[in-house]
């Protein structure tokens, strides 16, 4: 056999080997979460939650932003984002409804992943560009997601104590852990106590 060919094949079958590990290590350290999905979702009507809700990127945007990827659908998790942005009162509620898109996103994509039993499968190779996109999808809302916060709802911007305090520090976009979760695909730990939109 060709020495490429034998080293490609090694390098292969030690990157499905850290995919399968990393992925159960994942599921033990993190167990069974469930995604955070505020009560006035749930009681809403399915025709107010259509009208507020419209999956992935803007309802009107120029470039369609898929709610699907590598087999995974986050459209749920985009549908409460929305919700989270159309209930929040202020910009503390605006940081913690991305942080609990970024969580959705994780549960949503450890659902589709059983790493024990797909070992010949393709999934365990697929989760670290879930985990990649996932966390572009949540960097996307957290830096340039102003202005579509602030124009849902019935809220008003106070610029004046954003001028007079600025705003508070955007979780996860320090250049360090965009490498870690943006370009590695680890899995963030996500601390959602202490916030909570209804």
């Amino acid at each position: 056999m060709h020495k490429y060919v034998k080293r490609t094949l090694q390098i292969g079958v030690g990157v499905a080997i850290i995919a399968v590990v990393s992925g159960y290590l994942a599921s033990r350290r993190y167990g069974k979460q469930e995604m955070y999905v505020p009560e006035s979702y749930v009681t809403a009507s399915p025709e107010k939650r259509n009208r507020v809700a419209n999956g992935c990127g803007p309802a009107k945007g120029i470039i369609p932003i898929p709610d699907a990827f590598w087999g995974v659908d986050l459209g749920e998790a985009c549908n409460i984002h929305d919700w989270m942005y159309y209930k929040g009162k202020n910009y503390d509620d605006k940081i913690f409804a991305d942080k609990a898109f970024l969580h959705n996103i994780n549960v949503i994509i450890d659902e589709h992943q059983d790493p024990l039993t797909d070992f010949l499968d393709v999934t365990p190779w697929l989760v670290p560009m879930r985990r990649r996109n996932g966390f572009r999808y949540y960097a996307a809302v957290a830096l340039i997601g102003d202005d579509p916060y602030w124009r849902s709802g019935d809220k008003v911007r106070d610029f004046v104590r954003e001028a007079k305090y600025g705003k508070p520090p955007i979780p996860f976009t320090n250049p360090v852990d965009y490498f870690k979760y943006g370009v590695a695909g680890i899995r963030p730990r996500i601390d959602l106590s202490g916030g909570s939109v209804v």
